[in-house]
């Protein structure tokens, strides 16, 4: 069991009959906020409509929350 929580990267890449396989689970993927750095954490948030500030308090929430808090 892993344990990761709140946020991970998990590569896959597909064989010829079209089954994902898992090729590597990164538990602290690049969050940098600039676009040119390659981060794709924060390019995942964009094209799902959130701004960097949205993502992170995405994830500090949702870890919040696992403990009793809430921000």
């Amino acid at each position: 069991m892993l344990r990761c929580r709140d946020w991970a990267r998990i590569d896959l890449r597909c064989d010829e009959r079209g089954v994902p396989h898992i090729l590597e689970v990164n538990p602290l993927p690049g969050i940098h906020p600039d676009p040119a750095m390659n981060s794709c954490l924060p390019k995942a948030a964009r094209v799902a409509g959130l701004d960097y500030q949205e993502m992170i308090l995405g994830v500090l929430r949702a870890g919040a929350a696992r403990h009793g808090l809430v921000l």
